[in-house]
Parts: structure tokens; sequence; C-alpha cells
């Protein structure tokens, strides 16, 4: 389904290619102007939200995709895959460490990608030669980076890091950080707001700028 104000939505299941067996998709993120929805080793790719071309990368679950310095980088259960294509259909898979990847993104120079099991991350330069790295506040389910600092959530912290290596958790107002699963960024008129989820509680956290309020 696709929406231009969030609130009416239009249905179009014949628009987009069906999945075969499995997960379907899992992740949906924009890099590079186009939209991306990332799932059973497809990269689902559009620049209007409404027609979609179907590029299949691996046999494996890709888990999120990011962009910098004219290439794209996906993380899969197990491996990685980078394209140096403007409109990526051909990809190159490559293993960094056999493991599950769950969440990746680009800032300041620097990709950053983050393993399931706790406190395992990597970064890169160039999205093909990573850097093993470690951090102390669990499992992360998700990264964005907002124009000055990465920020990324997990099921115990909410942890923000300017250069992509040493991380910091945030400070919090009125909440205790739970199951939190996903996090998107606004950037508007009247100052940068955060929203990022958790099913532990079935809440939602609105956070402004480093302050995190309950809403």
């Amino acid at each position: 389904a696709y929406s231009t104000d969030g609130i009416i939505w239009t249905n179009n299941n014949s628009q987009f290619p069906e999945y075969g067996a499995g997960v379907g998709a899992l992740n949906s993120k924009v890099a590079n102007g186009k939209l991306f929805a990332v799932g059973d080793g497809y990269v689902n790719i559009s620049e209007n939200g409404v027609d979609w071309t179907q590029v299949f990368i691996t046999s494996t679950a890709i888990k999120d995709i990011a962009w910098g310095n004219g290439r794209y980088v996906v993380v899969t259960n197990t491996d990685f895959a980078y394209s140096d294509e403007d409109f990526p259909t051909n990809w190159n898979v490559f293993t960094h460490v056999n493991t599950n990847w769950n969440a990746i993104e680009f800032g300041n120079g620097v990709f950053v990608a983050f393993r399931t099991d706790a406190d395992k991350m990597s970064y890169s330069y160039d999205g093909i030669n990573w850097t093993q790295n470690t951090h102390d506040y669990g499992s992360i389910s998700s990264v964005i980076f907002d124009g000055t600092k990465f920020i990324a959530v997990g099921y115990t912290a909410i942890i923000t890091s300017t250069d992509g290596i040493n991380w910091t958790e945030a400070n919090y107002i009125n909440i205790r950080p739970a199951g939190m699963r996903d996090i998107v960024f606004d950037d508007d008129n009247t100052g940068n707001s955060y929203v990022t989820v958790g099913v532990v509680y079935n809440s939602m956290y609105e956070i402004y700028h480093d302050s995190f309020f309950y809403s």
C-alpha cells in the first residue's frame, strides 16, 4: 500500500511483485532518493512508491539497506552485498562475519552494521572492508542517521554515536526503553523529531532532540 499523507492508503498488491514462500518483506527504507522494500532474498525498488522493480540478490533473508559514497550495501541473515549502480540491479555478495545481521546505516563517511547477537557490530568506510567492533548495550534492531549522528534502538537501550565507532546511551525522561524494534526521523521546521516503537508494552516513544518523552 502507498500513501501521500500517511492517513489515506491505497492497496497496491497488483503492482508489488509477489514473494514465494518465506518471510516476505522485512523492512522498507529510502536510500539515494529511491524507495526500497527488502526481504526474502529480494530488494524491491521504486522511484514513486507505486511502480516497483524486484531484484533477486541471495537465498537468505535481507534485513536492511544503506547508501553512501555512491554505493548501496545490504545486510542479510549471513552475508553482505553491494552495488555501485544508481538503479541497483547487479549485486556482489560477500561474507564478513557469517552470522545474523540486523541493521545497517551510513553517515559521516562510515557504514555501521549491527548483529542480532548482543553487543556485536562492525563499521566500514567503503562498505566492503569491515572492522568488527563491540558496544555495551545489548541487541540492536534498527539504526538511523539524522544528519549529525547515528541513533540505534534495541531491546534494552537507545544509543547514539557521531563516528559510528564510539557509542553512548541516550538520556531518558519518564520512559524505560524495552523491546525497541524501529526508529524513524523527521527533520521538520520546528526541530528534529524521532519516533521509535517498542513491542514489549505495545508502546510508542516520541523523541525530541536527545530527550525522550512517552507519547
